[in-house]
């Protein structure tokens, strides 16, 4: 289940560490808490605008490709290049396919670009050129990717229903069957925003716009990470991937608050009961993540 959203801004320079990072948060071979399966939002720090909405199998991959990687800098790289060339006619790094030509126009006129993340468990990890070799990954593969890609016309979806057109850098709309079920993801968003610590002041009209919002990080839920994608990367997996993200089902699931979600994600688990206490739980809920954030449009 979708359910964590976590967000970053990045420099040029700084792509191949927030690929690692993704890497490292969404290792497609169960390493992680998250799957390497999921939505993910590239947008204009200046402005707050949606420039692309995407779905992938290998976030990191995808990341990689988008801004002109080698992928070879991922765990398992040189593997999955060689997989490619060997039954592809095109590399895995192929400009072709990817957003690099958009991302490197955009660092040339801003300093700064802004990735999202919509996020589900490792649990649901459908198969993919870097972890097909393994053998604890779920035979659930239509599902999953079904279920991604209709968040992804969701998204897309809310930014047309704010904007009048597609995000700057689609090209389509997402898939069929996702736009058919776009009414009833933009519910579940609707549920999301309604939990809401704070709610969205009335110069945010219309649930697009709300859900576009958060989205980039101008409004904050409980739903969105309370550290950035490179700092849960490196300090924060346990408290994010383990607690929080479980807590987050059963807030989307149950309608419990996010303090009753903690309480029984928690309750008779000493392991992660620890991991709350010794990790500070309470007073990482206190914090935001500290990115590039758009002051409006």
């Amino acid at each position: 289940m979708l359910a964590t959203l976590l967000i970053d801004s990045y420099r040029k320079d700084e792509a191949i560490e927030a690929a690692k990072a993704i890497d490292e948060l969404c290792d497609p071979c169960g390493h992680s808490c998250f799957s390497s399966c999921g939505l993910y939002v590239f947008w204009d720090c200046d402005n707050g605008e949606i420039r692309y909405v995407g779905i992938t199998t290998d976030l990191a991959v995808r990341f990689c490709q988008h801004n002109g990687l080698d992928i070879t800098i991922l765990e398992g790289g040189a593997e999955l290049l060689r997989k490619w060339d060997e039954r592809f006619d095109n590399s895995a790094n192929d400009p072709g396919c990817s957003k690099v030509a958009n991302i490197k126009a955009h660092f040339k006129r801003h300093e700064w670009l802004g990735i999202s993340l919509y996020l589900q468990s490792a649990k649901m990890e459908p198969r993919n050129l870097r972890n097909e070799d393994y053998g604890n990954v779920l035979p659930l593969d239509d599902h999953i990717r079904r279920w991604v890609r209709e968040h992804e016309r969701a998204a897309i979806e809310f930014f047309e229903q704010s904007s009048g057109r597609l995000p700057e850098w689609n090209k389509v709309r997402g898939s069929s069957g996702g736009r058919r079920k776009a009414q009833a993801v933009a519910a579940e968003y609707k549920e999301m925003l309604n939990l809401a610590d704070k709610m969205f002041k009335t110069s945010i009209p219309t649930l697009a716009d709300e859900a576009l919002a958060f989205v980039v990080g101008q409004q904050h839920t409980d739903f969105v990470g309370h550290a950035t994608i490179r700092d849960v990367a490196r300090l924060h997996e346990s408290i994010e991937g383990r607690i929080l993200h479980p807590a987050r089902q059963h807030m989307k699931v149950d309608g419990l608050t996010l303090p009753e979600a903690i309480e029984r994600v928690v309750a008779g688990d000493e392991c992660l009961s620890e991991i709350w206490t010794k990790l500070g739980g309470e007073e990482y809920l206190k914090r935001k993540p500290q990115i590039c954030v758009p002051t409006g449009k």
